[in-house]
């Protein structure tokens, strides 16, 4: 089964129909199958470094994922950026080996790159950027942190979740997890999406009456947005990104990139350099390789803070000048309405009146 909403036909794109039963398959192995069936960041690291300082493939985690296979978090620990410009941040130049590219299943070559938070769960496929073989990217960053009243001022969510799953609250993992909670409401099973999200999950939905009950509750979903209340962080760090390429490497450095790298470090690939790509033009040999500075282009940083327009200091001093001035007037006003009565009764009476 496959998730889409039938709104707009009923006709559904056999190419889409393949991708999304390879995934459905994809799911359904368990973590250590996945990760021993994609690309291995032993063979494809041929070089790391922060600043100037090397990192190791020991430094990668990995997370299998239904659309790009092994993706792999740098884990720097303690480690801090001090300084600005692509010098000082991260660099990677990877071996993609595109041989072993699914074929009709690979769309592309190349990887895909997210710079998330640090304790968030990664969506590289909802908030990844591409980045292309035979050319090098730089990724320049800087930081906005953003800080919600919530409360009475607002609607906003806590991390609470970093007690429960492991991740820092972020709006879509509250989507994602809310939407399975729904499905396993309705038929008794979670979705494949959640297995490496949430570690509360236990029973997924396999066979047909599963599947077509969790693909009706998905239908049900997109037709009524108010089923998930998943509000903005209260606190969280956003990345602005600025992207540059240019035709990367150069045919002489990739002579070097084959000898030193790939043919020391894999064998199996290749015996010499000129035998790897006989025949090949420099742009074909340079789709096996991709390299990515991501950097701070400054080390200031924006923050913006919701704040009350009135604050309560301010709001009891208005409050109490208010409150003076009224009783102000009232006072005032007491004794301007007795003159008024008495007038009017002089007025209102004859002078016989007042005489007798």
């Amino acid at each position: 089964m496959y998730d889409i909403d039938y709104d707009f036909g009923t006709i559904v794109d056999d190419r889409i129909w393949g991708l999304e039963e390879f995934r459905r398959l994809y799911k359904k192995e368990k973590r250590e199958t996945k990760i021993e069936m994609g690309h291995q960041i032993e063979d494809m690291l041929i070089s790391c470094t922060v600043g100037k300082f090397k990192c190791f493939a020991s430094n990668f985690t990995v997370l299998p994922h239904h659309i790009y296979g092994n993706c792999f978090t740098l884990q720097t620990g303690d480690m801090k950026i001090t300084k600005a410009g692509p010098s000082n941040g991260l660099s990677l130049i990877l071996y993609m080996d595109r041989n072993e590219y699914l074929k009709q299943i690979s769309e592309g070559f190349g990887a895909r790159v997210q710079v998330h938070d640090n304790g968030t769960f990664p969506f590289p496929d909802e908030e990844g950027i591409f980045v292309p073989s035979a050319s090098e990217t730089q990724i320049g960053l800087r930081m906005v942190t953003i800080a919600r009243k919530g409360g009475l001022y607002g609607n906003c969510s806590g991390d609470s979740y970093s007690r429960v799953y492991g991740y820092k609250y972020t709006r879509y993992l509250c989507q994602i997890l809310c939407s399975n909670d729904w499905i396993f409401r309705a038929c008794d099973c979670h979705t494949p999406d959640v297995k490496d999200v949430s570690p509360l999950v236990y029973k997924f939905c396999t066979n047909k009456s599963e599947k077509e009950c969790m693909h009706k509750e998905l239908i049900r979903q997109n037709k009524n947005k108010e089923s998930c209340k998943c509000w903005n962080p209260c606190s969280e760090n956003q990345f602005l990104k600025t992207i540059s390429h240019r035709n990367w490497p150069s045919e002489d450095y990739l002579t070097i990139l084959i000898n030193e790298s790939v043919c020391s470090r894999i064998p199996d690939k290749c015996i010499d350099a000129t035998l790897l790509y006989i025949g090949k033009d420099l742009y074909t040999k340079s789709l096996d390789y991709v390299k990515v500075d991501i950097f701070y282009e400054d080390l200031n940083y924006e923050r913006i803070v919701e704040i009350p327009e009135i604050e309560n200091a301010q709001f009891m001093s208005d409050f109490g000048g208010a409150v003076g001035l009224w009783i102000g007037f009232s006072v005032l006003s007491f004794f301007e309405l007795v003159q008024l009565i008495t007038e009017c009764v002089i007025l209102a009476c004859p002078n016989t009146c007042i005489t007798n």
